[in-house]
């Protein structure tokens, strides 16, 4: 077959990377674009049955011959890639992304491979139904239904006014697969919910016997709650399988649609178009969650299939964690608000004697201003990555830039957390995410529900209810301001069960590392035995022998070097993490000599760790790599495993991803295994008196019915069980991370 490759002048240099995608094709490369016109004469003359292109011009021109206005959102090589059209002559058009991004991105060339196979090796994609859809109307809606009650399978999607959060209109993509002769076949009907005649066939469609299938369904099902009209037998999430198989690619549907959809392109613009527009982009979603769920389930390796297994049961555990809530008391945010507004307000105060009058930290502009009057003329943003590694050219600089930084973050926790408008109904909502991480750790972000915003020059504005419950700060009293306001509900006490240094553990055991398992597993105070090792002061100079700490500043510089260390960090991020103030007091404590900067500081620091434990980036690290490297594949002891498209022995990015990974996920899926016990095995039996809250990093946060403090261990004896973990060097042990709990409390802030 003949292929035309429409190119600009600046993806040349990168031809070299599609070398051999193109199988034994033969290819007419063409530089510059005129018109479709042209494009077609060129296929004639060459007789080319397919064209790829990465020119955004010519996809402009497809997308407006397509029905696109010029209003709306324009059309991008990186929305529509992996998206066909259909010219004159029978000729396909596959759109790709410049081709720098097989280079610059580490996905980059697989994406390109399997795009392009769509034109060279069009047999080996799951041969999926047309699209087609019906609106239905009262004439037509009884009929569909009727037909829809042998359908095997039931893809739904919801498009919702997020004004007054409901739901506009549902489409549905019944697939039904013949029980003799296998052949699959697909029917898609979408209307509009105006009312409660079609909110009662909503409740009847959602209720068909076929398995469900979701895009992302906690969201869908959140509305349908409001509606009650729960689904029933929801069994898959194209989200969570795409996620379970590549972690590290985009998992939303428009990507999803290119990379498992031979025949199709991008329509995510069409919503915007009229109201017969967005019935069809209602129907579209509906079929290609449909489609995507045949092709994954048909393409998926076990391994695949096996994570999703472990990964989908979170999804109802997360729900009834979501749908409940906490209690919070707006009374109290609001005096909260005040009490931390006004240490900011001490914090610019002391800025602006220093600085100016007047001098604002929030404005870009006014701290770009400041950094080039202090010298540092190649600034050129004022984000937070910038300012740290500025702060450590100058102690002056340095001075400043932790001013700035603390202030922003004390703002930043008012403008986050300490907003009453988030509350609702007198709770605050959150989401928990099951596929929003590579290493299978929950995520969690903002409520699926809005509300409006007024402000006197922008008008409405449209803003999430509730807040991302697992970043809320813990360790500094200024925190327990924020969480002062999440009360336990009434009648009930709070309680959280956390592991104790969960993933040091688990870096021990996955490395084999002696030195480490000893320090893990001993009885003494690991942070204080890590303070004698990296810094060579007596264990009984930081912990005396009655177990109180007495040397809290050697303990905690202790704790962040392991921390750092566990994640490969550099000298500069330690330098960032641990705040230059630490950094030197590190110094002084150490007696290192005078003419040290940061820099040298902290790579001192990161040495003491490797001479404790060397295994740990030595044999583990290159273990790691190999992996990798050979496999393209982490594989933990619970067997979740993450595909990587990261090049480790090239990339430090890439190698700090994947040393973080193992203890990270083995920690994650410990933690998971936990979640869902309680959820399916201990919450039933003690529905009245035991709510599980949340997930928060490392613990779970629950609350009991005041006079059955009993059910505080129950939640700690199910999060502690034995792992069989594999070492660097093939030795098998048993990882039993224990759980502290604390409770009792009627406000979280109140917890240790």
């Amino acid at each position: 077959m003949n292929i035309l490759l429409y190119i600009t002048n600046f993806d040349k240099s990168y031809l070299p990377g599609l070398k051999g995608m193109f199988g034994t094709n033969k290819v007419f490369v063409k530089i510059g674009y005129s018109s479709i016109g042209a494009v077609v004469l060129d296929a004639m003359k060459h007789q080319a049955k397919a064209v790829v292109t990465t020119d955004a011009g010519l996809l402009k021109d497809l997308a407006t011959r397509d029905g696109w206005d010029g209003t709306g959102e324009r059309p991008s090589l990186d929305n529509y890639q992996g998206s066909i059209f259909h010219i004159s002559g029978g000729v396909q058009v596959l759109i790709l992304n410049p081709l720098r991004q097989i280079f610059s991105v580490n996905q980059g060339q697989f994406i390109a491979k399997r795009f392009i196979s769509k034109i060279t090796k069009p047999e080996q994609w799951f041969p999926v139904p047309a699209f087609t859809y019906e609106v239905l109307d009262e004439s037509t809606v009884e009929a569909a239904f009727e037909r829809f009650k042998g359908a095997k399978y039931l893809a739904i999607d919801i498009e919702t006014n997020r004004w007054v959060n409901a739901i506009d209109c549902i489409s549905y993509c019944a697939i039904f697969v013949d029980p003799n002769t296998s052949q699959i076949t697909a029917e898609t009907v979408v209307f509009s919910v105006t009312d409660m005649f079609w909110v009662a066939w909503m409740r009847k469609f959602n209720q068909l016997p076929a398995e469900k299938i979701f895009q992302n369904g906690k969201y869908d099902v959140t509305y349908f709650y409001i509606y009650d009209a729960i689904p029933t037998n929801w069994l898959w999430d194209t989200i969570d399988l795409f996620h379970s198989w590549y972690s590290e690619l985009p998992k939303a549907l428009d990507f999803q649609s290119a990379f498992l959809v031979l025949d199709f392109k991008y329509w995510k613009h069409e919503s915007a178009l009229g109201r017969e527009a967005k019935l069809q982009y209602n129907a579209k979603d509906s079929w290609v969650t449909a489609m995507a769920f045949l092709s994954a389930v048909w393409e998926m390796p076990k391994w695949a299939m096996d994570n999703y297994v472990m990964e989908f049961p979170l999804v109802p555990a997360c729900m009834y964690c979501e749908l409940q809530g906490i209690r919070a008391n707006e009374k109290r945010l609001v005096e909260n608000q005040k009490k931390v507004e006004a240490i900011g307000e001490q914090l610019i105060s002391r800025l602006q004697k220093m600085t100016v009058p007047g001098f604002n930290p929030r404005s870009p502009v006014q701290v770009k201003k400041l950094m080039h009057i202090l010298g540092h003329r190649d600034c050129e943003d004022t984000n937070e990555k910038t300012l740290q590694a500025l702060a450590f050219k100058h102690p002056l600089t340095g001075l400043l830039v932790e001013g700035i930084l603390e202030y922003r973050g004390v703002m930043k926790l008012v403008s986050t957390y300490l907003v009453p408008e988030k509350i609702y109904k007198g709770r605050i909502f959150f989401c928990l995410n099951p596929f929003g991480t590579d290493s299978g750790r929950l995520a969690s972000r903002e409520h699926a529900l809005s509300y409006v915003s007024y402000r006197a020059k922008k008008g409405g504005e449209l803003k999430n209810i509730g807040l991302q419950i697992q970043n809320i700060p813990v360790r500094d009293e200024l925190s327990k301001l924020v969480r002062e306001y999440f009360e336990a509900d009434e009648g009930f006490l709070w309680g959280e069960a956390d592991y104790e240094q969960a993933e040091a553990r688990d870096t021990a055991y996955l490395s084999g590392d002696t030195n480490l398992i000893a320090a893990v597993d001993g009885d003494r105070d690991f942070h204080a035995v890590n303070g004698s090792a990296f810094f060579g002061i007596p264990y009984e100079q930081i912990v005396n022998e009655f177990g109180k700490v007495i040397n809290k500043v050697i303990r905690d510089l202790a704790k962040k070097v392991n921390h750092g260390s566990n994640y490969n960090m550099g000298p500069s991020v330690l330098v960032q993490t641990m705040g230059l103030k630490n950094i030197y007091k590190a110094k002084e404590l150490l007696k290192l000599p005078a003419s040290w900067g940061p820099m040298q500081i902290a790579e001192h620091l990161l040495d003491t760790f490797t001479k404790a434990y060397p295994v740990v980036k030595g044999a583990w690290y290159t273990k790691v790599i190999g992996d990798v490297l050979t496999t393209g594949k982490l594989v933990g002891p619970t067997g979740w495993t993450r595909y990587c498209f990261g090049k480790p022995d090239k990339n430090k990015q890439d190698l700090n991803a994947y040393v973080a990974h193992p203890p990270q996920s083995l920690n994650a899926m410990t933690l998971n295994r936990a979640f869902k016990k309680l959820f399916y095995e201990v919450l039933p039996g003690n529905f009245e008196n035991l709510r599980i809250k949340a997930q928060i990093h490392d613990s779970i946060l629950f609350q009991y019915r005041d006079g059955h403090p009993e059910l505080a261990e129950l939640v700690k004896e199910a999060m502690e069980f034995p792992v069989t973990v594999k070492d660097t060097f093939g030795i098998e042990r048993e990882l039993l991370v224990p759980a502290a709990v604390n409770h009792g409390k009627r406000l979280w802030g109140e917890l240790k």
